[in-house]
């Protein structure tokens, strides 16, 4: 036990093992010289694409403001027209409905008096409607048709040309026969009865109902009233003429005239006939009938000539596909020639113009 003491203790010390010192071997170093070149390099670009995107969106809001003030003073210059409640289809539809309710009148006592209800509602306050007390008998609308509407400052009278029946009923006799018993005998004998029968009237007039709108709604201010429908057409104006033709324009070369007859002979066949598809090749802007007529003829055909092209007038029958029914069509085209064939640059379906 005091071997091992001393073996600890050799100089009456406690003895301690010495540590070793251990470190860890250095690695080899590596240069950052380019790590850091490539680190500047990135942050240079990053602060070029930020200048660049501030200047672009300068730029950018510099534009729009201009914009905005070119559009600000072009609403200013022409300020967007608001349209006027009596040129809305909201009023045709108000007036077509009060047209419905005001025409017909029932027969019956209880109909009349809806009509009458339904009627207060589209009036104006204290606008009387009509008695119609004394109105035997019933009135239908036969067809209507909107004619137009006459504005005025604060109102509107819209005008539609109506159809319409007056159904009377005229109290009427008849003679008839009756059977009765005389004893155990059965005869007959004439007996009156009284009947009624309808008299059916039709007007054909133009009603006028004035509105007026509070809102974009609707009221009838003042009692319809009913005019003749006027006269839309005239015989005091001349029919379109050939105004070439009028002023003596001279017309191409007889040889040249029957060339193009011949060539729209040939095309108003295929106008007639084909499709637009199958006319692409021979006009700029292709139409058809696709089969829907037949041509017939060319009655009337004139021929001038303008600056490398040939101006054409013209009438053509046709006839419709399974009948013998006719009718006279008017044309005008303009011809050009390339390599000895002719192409119709353009079609219209008038006699009219140069």
């Amino acid at each position: 036990m005091f071997e091992k003491i001393k073996k600890v203790m050799p100089d009456g010390k406690i003895s301690r093992e010495k540590k070793e010192k251990r470190k860890l071997p250095k690695g080899k170093k590596k240069s950052g010289k380019g790590t850091r070149i490539t680190i500047w390099i990135c942050i240079i670009l990053i602060a070029i694409s930020g200048v660049f995107a501030y200047l672009k969106s300068t730029k950018v809001e510099g534009a729009t403001a201009k914009n905005t003030s070119k559009i600000a003073s072009l609403l200013k210059e022409k300020p967007v027209e608001k349209i006027s409640d009596y040129q809305s289809n909201k009023l045709l539809l108000f007036t077509n409905d009060f047209l419905e309710k005001y025409i017909n009148v029932p027969q019956d006592t209880d109909g009349r008096t809806m009509r009458t209800d339904t009627l207060s509602k589209l009036y104006a306050k204290e606008l009387k409607q009509d008695d119609l007390s004394n109105f035997e008998g019933y009135r239908e609308l036969k067809n209507k048709t909107y004619f137009s509407t006459i504005e005025y400052k604060d109102m509107a009278v819209v005008q539609y040309d109506i159809t319409y029946n007056n159904v009377g009923l005229v109290e009427k006799e008849r003679k008839k026969k009756e059977k009765y018993k005389e004893g155990k005998k059965e005869k007959t004998r004439d007996v009156v009865e009284k009947y009624q029968e309808k008299e059916i009237k039709e007007v054909h007039a133009l009603i006028n109902i004035p509105v007026r709108s509070i809102k974009g709604v609707y009221s009838v201010i003042e009692n319809v009233f009913f005019t003749q429908v006027p006269k839309l057409s005239t015989n005091k104006t001349n029919a379109v003429e050939n105004m070439m033709d009028v002023e003596q324009e001279p017309e191409i070369s007889a040889t040249e005239k029957d060339d193009v007859e011949a060539f729209l002979k040939d095309f108003f066949k295929r106008y007639a006939s084909s499709s637009v598809d199958d006319l692409a090749y021979m006009m700029k802007k292709p139409e058809a009938l696709n089969g829907l007529k037949e041509f017939q003829e060319i009655t009337y055909f004139k021929a001038y000539e303008q600056k490398k092209q040939t101006l054409i007038k013209l009438s053509v029958i046709f006839k419709d596909i399974d009948s013998t029914m006719t009718n006279t069509e008017d044309f005008s085209l303009t011809l050009s020639k390339k390599d000895g064939k002719y192409f119709i640059e353009k079609l219209t379906h008038t006699l009219g113009g140069k």
